[in-house]
């Protein structure tokens, strides 16, 4: 009795398993139409600007950067009943385009002359596909597709290209629209106002079928960035449909410079901002310390805190010494004379280079060690540099000579193959003239000499070789490493 009561229940559990996993197996084949939106800026109209169309192009490609941030739309209910009716009236199209298609077929039989049992044959086929079209059409006329709510945003493969078609003329813009097959799309134009430029911008959305938002900013070159971030950041709240997310950046050290999405923030590291909903990029950095960037996801009409610890910078001292007294440039800085002792970050490569008052000069490439509490030291071994034009000097006779081992080498197979040939008719001629035979002599010494030159000419051509890559790295930077004392 135990043990039926015991598979009883085990039958029901894998049973009830089963049952829960297709379960969710079609709840995961659930898929949503119309699954992006996307939006198309159109090429900025500066007709009353002529001279400066190339602000057009800068303002159209900061444009592109800033909208890359916006990643969802939130629809609301007018603008997924026109995505909900457009889709219910394509997917009827369709289904009913393929129940004609197939009506159109059964009435060709009649005309095709097949025997009888496959007329018969045919026709139960198709009415067979008939019976399932009709059934799938009137599926679709009684359940309404189910439309993505919160749908991909992305700006239109041409934009993402750098490329702006123009603006469609007024009474075109829906089949603009259709033709591009964009959800939305901007009108911008650029004028003159009071020496400064004048941004207009008209969104047209398809779903409304008109221009459902404007705005307008004003900027000069030297404050550009600033206000296309002011006009963008309401753009992408439009295009987005949700409300801004408030976000609170807090670093340390509080001093931090803080940049959002490439847009300077403020110098102090606690403040509280308003974004769209979308990606964000954070770069914070500070005096002494490393600098960081980091990506996060903000949601429309959250709360959102940041907090920022920058690492400080570890800094060693590097004790420089040289042979012979002369100047140490870090980087293109001065720093000053040998023997002196530099702080430099910890686990950087650094480039020092030494110059003498008599033109010795040397260069070095190397990493600051992490290990702290040694003294680290460097000599270096300064060298004279190539005079002026040697280095040019030396790469034509290299030239040269690599011209030449062209030259004789063709030469030598040339003739090394004439006399081949010649050894081959005096091989098999009965009796060969004299003049012929002092032509193979002749052409016998000739392929020697020219196979001699070619290998003289080779050995010469790299003497020149190792001779130019001597000289161009003479006094180049190398790569070496500290001592710890």
């Amino acid at each position: 009795m135990n043990k039926r009561i015991c598979f009883t229940i085990f039958l029901f559990l894998v049973l009830s398993a089963q049952l829960f996993a297709a379960g969710k197996q079609e709840e995961n084949e659930i898929k949503t139409q119309n699954n992006e939106w996307i939006l198309c800026l159109t090429g900025i109209n500066t007709e009353q600007i002529p001279s400066q169309r190339s602000i057009s192009e800068i303002v159209s490609r900061m444009m592109v950067e800033k909208l890359s941030a916006v990643s969802y739309r939130t629809r609301i209910s007018s603008e997924y009943a026109f995505y909900e009716d457009k889709a219910w009236a394509n997917n009827r199209s369709a289904a009913a385009r393929a129940l004609n298609a197939k009506l159109e077929e059964r009435a060709a039989l009649v005309f095709r002359g097949d025997p009888e049992w496959r007329y018969r044959q045919n026709v139960a086929a198709i009415d067979s596909e008939i019976e399932k079209l009709r059934a799938a059409l009137k599926e679709i006329e009684n359940n309404a597709p189910l439309v993505n709510k919160e749908p991909g945003f992305r700006l239109s493969t041409s934009n993402l290209e750098l490329v702006f078609p123009a603006a469609p003329a007024e009474g075109a813009e829906y089949k603009f629209a259709s033709d591009q097959k964009i959800d939305a799309f901007l009108v911008m134009s650029i004028s003159d106002f009071y020496g400064r430029y004048l941004l207009s911008i008209k969104l047209y959305t398809a779903y409304t079928k008109s221009f459902s938002w404007e705005d307008f900013a004003v900027f000069s070159l030297g404050d550009i960035n600033s206000a296309l971030d002011e006009i963008t950041q309401r753009l992408q709240l439009v295009l987005s449909g949700n409300r801004p997310a408030a976000v609170t950046i807090r670093t340390e050290p509080d001093n931090a410079l803080l940049l959002v999405n490439n847009s300077y923030v403020n110098r102090d590291g606690n403040i509280t901002i308003e974004y769209p909903p979308g990606t964000i990029t954070i770069d914070a950095s500070a005096a002494n310390y490393e600098s960081i960037s980091i990506n996060t996801e903000v949601q429309g009409a959250q709360n959102m805190d940041i907090y920022i610890k920058l690492n400080p910078v570890e800094y060693r001292n590097v004790d420089i010494f040289s042979n012979i007294p002369g100047s140490v440039y870090h980087g293109a800085l001065y720093a000053g004379e040998t023997p002196l002792t530099l702080r430099l970050p910890a686990g950087r490569m650094e480039y020092i280079e030494f110059e003498s008052p008599s033109m010795e000069k040397a260069a070095v490439v190397f990493q600051v060690p992490q290990t702290f509490g040694f003294s680290n030291s460097l000599t270096l071994n300064p060298v004279f540099s190539p005079v002026s034009g040697l280095i040019e000097k030396e790469r034509q006779s290299y030239y040269w000579a690599w011209g030449g081992t062209w030259i004789t080498g063709i030469s030598a197979w040339l003739s090394y193959h004439s006399y081949i040939s010649m050894d081959g008719a005096i091989k098999t001629a009965d009796s060969p003239t004299r003049n012929f035979f002092d032509s193979y002599q002749t052409m016998y010494y000739v392929s020697m000499g020219a196979a001699i030159v070619f290998g003289a000419v080779t050995i010469y051509g790299i003497y020149r070789l190792v001779r130019y890559l001597y000289t161009a790295n003479k006094g180049a930077a190398v790569t070496v490493t500290t001592e710890e004392n």
